[in-house]
């Protein structure tokens, strides 16, 4: 049994919360199948929940204590998830951490596995890293200031050891790290790491988001994914930084995914980049950080452009979440949008070459099979349609709107006409 106080990284926070919420979904796949019982004891690194099928990850305790509730509770993604409610203990006692000396391929892998790694896109990394031959770390969306800022310049040199350690487990040849070119800090620091010559920095002008990895892909290596494809389709893995220092962390220290960087930005007494167990509540969170200057407007969890606003603080960290911006109710723009003057500035920005505006008077109509046929579905949710509207028109959430209703439609129920549906808005004046 081990002391969770001495862990070095526990030191960003100031004192624990009296509770976490550790959702049994922090991933794409199914929710875990919970391991222990309203009432049971805990320590910290102790798996809670276990992986069922593709696209789940195992979860583990974040903190030492009692299980007080199992029960469906706010999620970051804006549903309630079956999470466990731990109540957090004065002794903070963990697991034993072992790690093995020079492992090998396959024992890299299962340590990955078991350690329930996750990339901010919601794939376990054990599933990313199978059948490719190259990686690309993509530093261009982490290195925004809403996007978990921390992992270059806080541990450089872990997280350059956990890619190895990626690598060694997936038998890439090579790896490449992807950095927004106007980010001189992660150059330096980059390049005073002596990168091995199977290892090269690429500069890019655009920050990739999400679910830009087959964009990044293409821009990079000129490789082309099928629509609906995924990186690895093309042998290419796509990992943050957070996920390859999780992976070193397992691998040399023989500790689980567990702790989570989350840069807090906005009015609160200090801003920061804060090491946070799995768990902790928002507002235990903005506590940490000095206390919110007022009552927030709106908070904004990954990102001001495509991130999801909370409807409450009492939404946890999860492995996906990166950063939270707090925005102030005097900065929260309550502009009515006015009908399209055609200007396409939208189609300007887009990435992937689709008419933002059309795919979105098309969505408020319910038009989604009309949308599909627009390929909406290429959409990579950068955001940057709606940033340029100058009719304030919410493009990107129509075009998210379209989105799901084509996946529940197509996957869930036989193929139907959707456009007989009565929707619309001021905006489009019922028209296309």
């Amino acid at each position: 049994m081990g002391n969770y106080n001495n862990l070095e990284t526990i030191n960003f926070l100031k004192k624990l919360p009296e509770d976490v919420v550790i959702p049994l979904r922090q991933h794409k796949g199914a929710p875990c199948k919970p391991l222990v019982s309203v009432g049971d004891t805990v320590l910290a690194g102790q798996q809670i929940g276990e992986a069922v099928g593709l696209g789940s990850a195992p979860v583990h305790a974040s903190v030492s204590g009692i299980v007080a509730a199992i029960d469906e509770l706010p999620h970051p993604s804006g549903n309630k998830v079956i999470s466990i409610v731990i109540t957090v203990d004065e002794q903070q006692q963990s697991i034993e951490f072992n790690s093995l000396d020079n492992p090998d391929q396959s024992e890299i892998k299962q340590i990955i596995k078991d350690a329930g790694v996750v990339e901010i896109y919601g794939t376990p990394t054990c599933e990313v890293i199978e059948n490719i031959d190259t990686i690309i770390l993509n530093v261009t969306y982490e290195s925004s200031m809403i996007a978990g800022c921390v992992g270059i310049n806080s541990y450089s040199s872990q997280f350059y050891k956990g890619l190895k350690f990626l690598m060694k487990a997936s038998g890439a040849k090579q790896a490449i790290i992807a950095v927004n070119r106007n980010n001189k800090e992660a150059f330096r620091i980059l390049s005073n790491l002596k990168l091995e010559s199977n290892i090269r920095v690429v500069p890019l002008k655009i920050a990739y988001t999400l679910n830009m990895e087959n964009l990044l892909v293409y821009d990079i290596l000129g490789a082309r994914s099928q629509m609906g494809g995924k990186s690895q389709d093309v042998k290419v893995a796509v990992c943050g930084v957070n996920p390859a220092y999780e992976v070193y962390d397992a691998v040399v220290n023989g500790r689980p995914s567990m702790l989570m960087p989350v840069s807090v930005y906005g009015p609160v007494g200090n801003p920061q980049s804060i090491l946070v167990p799995i768990g902790m509540r928002f507002k235990d969170i903005f506590e940490q950080c000095g206390g919110c200057n007022g009552e927030p407007g709106k908070i904004i969890v990954n990102g001001l452009y495509t991130g999801i606003a909370q409807y409450t603080d009492e939404v946890p960290v999860v492995k996906q979440t990166a950063g939270i911006l707090i925005q102030s109710p005097s900065e929260i723009l309550s502009v009515q949008p006015i009908p399209c003057i055609h200007c396409a500035r939208c189609v300007d920005v887009c990435p992937v070459d689709i008419l933002p505006t059309r795919i979105a008077i098309l969505a408020d109509q319910g038009k989604f099979d009309d949308c599909r046929l627009m390929h909406v579905m290429n959409c990579v949710e950068c955001g940057l349609c709606t940033v340029e509207c100058p009719s304030k028109i919410p493009l990107l959430q129509l075009i998210k709107y379209a989105k799901v209703a084509i996946e529940r439609a197509y996957v869930d129920m036989a193929e139907k006409e959707s456009s007989n549906l009565t929707l619309g808005c001021e905006s489009c004046e019922g028209g296309v």
